[in-house]
């Protein structure tokens, strides 16, 4: 993913592009985009293999989601996961201004009954409430004042809004800008985030290591089989939520003998635990990754 000036365009792929999104929503989505050519977009392939542990809208908000909406949906990526994630979804509709996309996702999806708008979000208007939200790789296509309009539009109309974007440090920025827009909407923080006071670190993001293609190797003119795709998010809603003790804000460290684990806890304060092999917790340490609560 590219991150770019404020305001401006981002490139995005076209099947896939909301890796990260999808990840939050379900850990495995390999049944839904098997059978997608991964010649569409490089990450699709990379995305049916890649099980992320966040599955973070259902382990930390209470309630069924039925009803989806996804804002600047691209060709629908977000709602193949939410479909993952939740079998029984009812009504789905995709806004994306790109034609293209809309008509692309559609040829995707053809057989289900999902609602596609094409519309530029700054002149467009939710048709009722929903239960979810998605807004991906979008906010830096907008000014700051779009910004806060699209996040009235979406606390208007659903109980909880997921917002990811690039895991730069200007993304982690428009990620916090969000969060506190989101909470002066009387919105509770689900995730990443432990509490609801400042962030104690200067860029809180998070990675998903993604195999490569050949094509997308040739593409980003890349050698490596794979690459981390790194994203800030942050997951709030109007229902109530189960909050983490901690969660895990760096990749671990695993010196021989012990796992070191940088965490934002719920004091609200950034924290360094070292897990020794004597110690109980040790073994559940050692399989903990980058965006896992812990304990």
């Amino acid at each position: 993913m590219c991150d770019g000036q404020e305001g401006s365009p981002v490139p995005r792929h076209s099947l896939l592009d909301r890796c990260p999104l999808t990840a939050i929503l379900k850990p495995e989505i390999s049944h839904v985009l098997r059978g997608h050519p991964t010649s569409c977009c490089p990450h699709a392939g990379a995305a049916r293999r890649t099980a992320p542990r966040t599955a973070a809208v259902d382990r930390h908000v209470d309630g069924a989601v039925t009803t989806h909406l996804d804002l600047g949906g691209g060709t629908g990526a977000a709602a193949w996961a939410a479909l993952a994630r939740w079998p029984g979804l009812g009504a789905v509709e995709i806004v994306e201004r790109r034609a293209a996309a809309v008509g692309l996702g559609q040829q995707l999806a053809a057989g289900n009954r999902w609602r596609w708008t094409t519309a530029d979000l700054r002149h467009w208007s939710p048709p009722g409430p929903v239960d979810l939200v998605t807004i991906g790789y979008v906010l830096s296509e907008l000014t700051v004042e779009a910004r806060a309009a699209l996040i009235h539009t979406a606390v208007r109309c659903a109980q909880t809004v997921v917002v990811v974007e690039p895991g730069t440090p200007r993304g982690h920025h428009r990620i916090l800008a969000v969060r506190e827009l989101l909470i002066e909407h009387g919105f509770r923080i689900a995730a990443p985030c432990p509490h609801a006071g400042p962030c104690p670190v200067d860029w809180c993001h998070f990675a998903t290591r993604l195999p490569r293609t050949e094509l997308h190797r040739l593409l980003k003119d890349g050698t490596r089989n794979f690459e981390d795709e790194k994203f800030a998010y942050v997951v709030a809603t109007s229902r109530p939520i189960r909050p983490p003790q901690a969660r895990v804000i760096a990749r671990p460290v695993r010196p021989k003998n012990r796992v070191v684990l940088d965490l934002c806890t719920s004091t609200g304060a950034a924290e360094r635990v070292v897990v020794p092999k004597s110690n109980a917790g040790y073994r559940a340490a050692r399989i903990t990754t980058w965006g896992d609560t812990w304990p």
